[in-house]
């Protein structure tokens, strides 16, 4: 699966369940978004259907949830493009994961999950950090902190995808109806850190 199918428009997406939305206005009950989604695609067949695979599940670092206000990151690579990603352009399939670790992908309608195909998946945890007091300060005008991304908490050990690639289980080949109990356990203790490539995301 190349990049174009990646970058599914999600403008297109919305914009097709708004068309479908207007045409249930006179049911008696509310559509569900699978409905809606349906609706649109038989209605516009400008609108390429994109197949889904259940991409859901939890992410663990040395069997425990992130830590306080960390941000653990899901990140899908598209194996045949590895050299396409760095800071500038990450994969634009990535979502956040929750207190406890999980993370549920969704592409067109609530955790439906992602579109089918290939893909390396890598992760990213980082603490958000307030930048110091007197740059909060202008004119003795508080504005409004701006929080900035710090170290790697699994020490650049899981975010790149050309290392990852070379890992049987970050391999996936995501088929339907896919899956919502995926587990990922990062092991970082005990282990040194780790140097990112020129294709790692590490911000």
């Amino acid at each position: 699966m190349g990049l174009n199918m990646m970058r599914f428009s999600t403008r297109g997406r919305l914009a097709a369940l708004l068309l479908a939305a207007g045409a249930f206005g006179g049911c008696s009950r509310t559509p569900t978004a699978q409905e809606l989604a349906e609706k649109a695609y038989a209605d516009n067949p400008r609108y390429k259907r994109v197949q889904t695979a259940k991409f859901s599940g939890h992410v663990t670092i040395d069997g425990q949830p992130p830590a306080k206000e960390a941000s653990l990151s899901v990140l899908l690579n598209d194996p045949t493009h590895l050299d396409a990603y760095s800071n500038k352009h990450p994969p634009e399939l990535r979502i956040g994961c929750d207190e406890n670790g999980r993370f549920a992908f969704t592409t067109l309608f609530k955790e439906d999950g992602v579109p089918v195909g290939k893909y390396v998946v890598t992760f990213l945890c980082l603490h958000p950090t307030r930048p110091p007091l007197k740059t909060r300060f202008i004119s003795n005008r508080r504005t409004r902190p701006r929080f900035q991304v710090g170290t790697d908490d699994l020490h650049n050990l899981y975010n790149d995808p050309e290392k990852n690639a070379e890992i049987p289980e970050f391999n996936l080949d995501l088929q339907p109806p896919g899956k919502d109990d995926y587990e990922f356990d990062l092991t970082v203790a005990g282990r040194d850190e780790g140097t990112p490539g020129p294709h790692a995301i590490t911000r």
